[in-house]
């Protein structure tokens, strides 16, 4: 549910992932289309672009064509209570309902953690079949899920304060916040912002440990990650969601509408990590499996 976020644009923009990330794998990602593809035919255009990247085997394209219709199928059920989920926590931020927001994104990143378990066993199934020459070459290729080629460092990392600033100057620009909302929403997304720093620098981890399990077939090391994924992008979400909602109360009604109308607020139900882990050639199916990525 890719939505235009403020907050999202702004940091992405800040951020390293915006300038070294990966290009989804799924090349049917990155085309909107009228109609919804199946699971089998996410699966089938999935392998026609593996078996072209890595000359895969009738025997192997045929086996890889199982793994992946097996993962979509799963993902499809996920993305479908992904929607709920994402849709019931805007009311919650919008309602300013602490408890709904904590159920909320505790409902997410438990989804969040099927979709990168799910993910993570059709990739290492999918890798076991490949030669060894193909394995080369699939990490070689930096496709999501495989090890990064190339490793992309900041010449300065924004602090919480400078996201905090550009965000709520954006927001002035748009809603015509007063002096007073400034200081206010100053305050808010410094303390989120400074949350997610933390919570993001995990994820990084955390996704670098679900790639290298991965990688060796670790049935139990691609739950242990995919557990701790989910787990941190609940509280990526809860980060997110308590400020959006302490922020909207600082709004006057017409303010409230505006925001309401441009959906400037957080819908980033299931996570999208930092680039770089737990999504291999398969991943979600487009339109599902990550909001705008709060920020």
């Amino acid at each position: 549910m890719k939505k235009m976020i403020v907050k999202a644009v702004l940091v992405t923009a800040l951020s390293a992932s915006f300038l070294c990330a990966q290009i989804p794998f799924d090349s049917t990602s990155t085309t909107t289309t009228t109609t919804t593809l199946t699971p089998a035919q996410i699966a089938a255009n999935l392998v026609a672009r593996l078996t072209t990247l890595l000359t895969l085997s009738s025997t192997q394209a045929a086996s890889a064509l199982t793994i992946f219709t097996t993962e979509q199928t799963a993902l499809a059920s996920i993305a479908t209570n992904m929607t709920t989920a994402q849709t019931a926590l805007q009311t919650a931020i919008l309602a300013n309902s602490s408890s709904g927001i904590s159920i909320q994104t505790t409902t997410i990143g438990n989804l969040t953690t099927q979709q990168e378990e799910a993910v993570g066993m059709a990739d290492a199934a999918f890798y076991v079949l490949l030669t060894s020459t193909q394995q080369a070459q699939f990490n070689s290729l930096n496709l999501p899920g495989a090890p990064p080629s190339v490793v992309c460092t900041p010449t300065t990392t924004p602090t919480a304060a400078e996201l905090a600033a550009n965000i709520v100057t954006r927001l002035t620009g748009i809603l015509t916040l007063t002096t007073t909302q400034q200081t206010s929403a100053t305050g808010i997304f410094t303390t989120e912002q400074a949350s997610l720093l933390t919570i993001n620098a995990n994820l990084t981890t955390a996704q670098t440990a679900l790639s290298t399990a991965t990688l060796a077939n670790s049935t139990s090391g691609i739950a242990s990650a995919a557990t701790q994924i989910g787990t941190l992008t609940a509280q990526q979400n809860l980060a997110d969601a308590t400020a959006d909602a302490a922020f909207y109360l600082i709004l006057s009604s017409t303010q409230q509408t505006q925001y309401t109308t441009l959906q400037l607020f957080d819908q980033y139900g299931g996570g999208e990590p930092p680039s770089g882990g737990g999504k291999g050639p398969g991943g979600p199916p487009p339109g599902h499996g990550g909001g705008p990525g709060g920020h």
